[in-house]
């Protein structure tokens, strides 16, 4: 039965899975190798993986596994995300890195956006906060006239027209994991979440600052009661997406649909961008750091169907 340890944090749901299946939970602590109880699994909360401390995979053996590779961060902060993208527009080329919308490092790119939202003021932008998750400080713009002086994070293209479910504005979450980086290896779950607005969509801007419409996240969702009672109607698996992909033949209301297969390609096409925009970043720190360890990674990537 392996023995599995962890760092603290809101780990209850891989506890319970953990125990399910027979594995021995071990008290935290010093993750000294050479004393104390041996471990087989460390399970380790991302920022934490991501300090400045990477001691402890150097002193892993190579019959020990840790969920992450270190530098993970290059991926899930939206500002490390932000700059592998736009290296990888600049060095590929729009052509390829279409899923990567104009975006603006705020403020160090105040001017370009200034710039940008001259060419149409028309524009919408969309505001996320680069330390911040759960939608925490995320929110629709009509241009750079409305950014507080506060504004830390990341300004992207806003795209007025999205696809919609039943007249809802909704996103994807997807579930990959790779355990190597040299070759990149890459897994993708086949079931995962669609998260819808609670409001139905409504392209006017003068509904701008209308939070439950623009913004799928449910931890924003979960305040309005009707949810809290039943999000179902609001929160579907793969299946029930592609069982309204095929019936309905589209996603809009424009002449542009997407069948189930098309719709999973895209999927698949966009993990393996996303993650070889950092790939060679990752890979310095694997080397530098994990030679001969088992590592793996857990990622949940969001799509916006824009």
């Amino acid at each position: 039965k392996w023995r599995w340890c962890y760092l603290p944090g809101n780990l209850e749901t891989f506890r319970r899975i953990f125990n399910s299946i027979g594995m021995r939970e071990i008290p935290p602590l010093p993750l000294d190798l050479e004393g104390g109880p041996p471990w087989q699994l460390l399970w380790e909360l991302a920022d934490e993986a991501d300090g400045n401390d990477y001691s402890i995979y150097k002193r892993m053996t190579p019959s020990q596994v840790i969920n992450h590779f270190p530098g993970v961060r290059e991926l899930g902060n939206k500002k490390f995300l932000h700059r592998n993208m736009a290296n990888a527009v600049d060095h590929f080329g729009k052509s390829i890195y279409n899923i990567f919308p104009e975006s603006f490092s705020i403020p160090k790119q105040i001017v370009e956006l200034n710039k940008e939202h001259q060419k149409n003021q028309n524009q919408m932008y969309i505001l996320k906060i680069a330390a911040k998750d759960r939608g925490e400080g995320i929110k629709v713009i009509s241009g750079p006239s409305d950014l507080k002086p506060t504004d830390h994070g990341i300004v992207q293209t806003y795209i007025q027209y999205p696809y919609l479910l039943n007249g809802y504005k909704f996103t994807l979450r997807i579930y990959v994991t790779y355990t190597s980086i040299s070759p990149l290896q890459l897994y993708i779950y086949p079931e995962g979440f669609v998260h819808m607005a609670t409001d139905k969509y409504n392209s006017n801007p003068k509904y701008i600052n209308e939070r439950y419409m623009h913004l799928t996240n449910p931890d924003i969702n979960k305040e309005r009661d009707f949810y809290k009672k039943n999000p179902r109607p609001f929160y579907w698996n793969f299946v029930e997406l592609k069982n309204y992909v095929k019936k309905h033949g589209k996603m809009n209301s424009g002449p542009n649909g997407h069948d189930d297969d098309d719709l999973w390609y895209d999927i698949q096409t966009l993990v393996m961008k996303t993650v070889l925009s950092a790939e060679y970043k990752l890979n310095n720190f694997a080397i530098k750091f994990t030679q001969n360890i088992n590592n793996f990674e857990l990622l949940g990537i969001d799509r916006s169907e824009e």
